[in-house]
């Protein structure tokens, strides 16, 4: 018996007629987002098709389970299909949860996916355009909000990004170390920098570690500087001071060290100089030992 390729099979199957329509219906409606406005989760039942609602066999009860009708079926499953995503979001974001609340935030992710439907087989694309809707929308779209937003999302790239050959300065010959400064440096793919005015990181962290709505969170105003990146098999934070992160920034954008340096410098008076020339040797062995920087593509 001879076999069929796969390619051939495809171009000669044919969609039973009109389960396509059915198929489009059925995706329509367990996308329809719930109806917030009674302070519950409501269905919004009469937005469902007829042309699905009508070919939803009742299903027979079973032992003491009420009988339940094609109508409420589909509900199930449009209930299933956003409950799994807010719950995605919720971890995606768990200081917002806790900071907004749990019933804040699922009505903030349902105006975001309503906005930005998922589109994606991977889950953990679920939240890539959250900042695109925080900056169109002007009652989610707060500054803290943002903020801690940009903070969670990279917090979930930097776990999932592929780590490239560190790069190892003690290797370099004579040469190739003084051709160093005038060179840019690269960085890890996870590793990022934040300047926040507020205590986001320390209740990030207990946010993490608290799955109930029982904690009670709130941001205090204080200046801090961050360096996160991964370290194995977990994500790490590297306290800054003000003058080692605006060098690193400038380095993360690409400048050469040399060019950098006199960046910094030339903002400074004689005793941030000092410090700068100071602490620059230790400074970039400390960011080399931690595996900030990686070999160039």
């Amino acid at each position: 018996m001879g076999t069929v390729d796969s390619e051939d099979f495809r171009k000669q199957a044919k969609v039973p007629e009109g389960l396509d329509i059915l198929q489009a219906h059925f995706g329509e409606a367990i996308r329809i987002p719930f109806d917030f406005s009674s302070g519950h989760f409501v269905y919004q039942q009469s937005q469902y098709s007829s042309d699905i609602v009508e070919v939803m066999v009742d299903r027979e009860p079973v032992g003491e389970e009420k009988r339940l009708v094609g109508i409420d079926r589909l509900s199930v499953y449009n209930q299933q299909y956003w409950y799994r995503l807010l719950t995605v979001l919720q971890k995606d974001f768990p200081l917002l949860r806790h900071l907004l609340g749990c019933w804040h935030l699922n009505r903030l992710s349902t105006d975001y996916l309503t906005m930005y439907p998922s589109k994606s087989p991977n889950l953990n694309n679920l939240a890539d355009k959250m900042l695109e809707f925080l900056d169109k929308n002007k009652h989610w779209g707060t500054e803290i909000n943002r903020t801690v937003a940009v903070f969670e999302l990279q917090y979930s790239r930097s776990f999932v990004e592929a780590e490239r050959e560190v790069f190892a300065p003690k290797s370099l010959s004579t040469a190739e170390a003084a051709a160093l400064a005038s060179q840019a440096l690269h960085f890890q793919p996870s590793f990022a920098l934040f300047h926040h005015h507020w205590d986001i990181a320390e209740n990030y962290f207990k946010a993490r570690q608290d799955e109930s709505d029982e904690l009670e969170l709130s941001l205090k105003p204080v200046e801090q500087y961050w360096a996160m990146y991964r370290d194995g098999t977990q994500i790490s934070l590297e306290p800054l001071d003000s003058l080692a992160f605006k060098l690193l920034s400038l380095l993360h954008q690409g400048e050469a060290l040399e060019s950098a340096c006199e960046s910094v410098a030339e903002k400074l008076e004689s005793e941030g100089l000092q410090k700068l020339e100071q602490n620059l040797p230790l400074w970039f062995a400390r960011w080399a030992s931690l595996g900030w920087f990686c070999e160039g593509t």
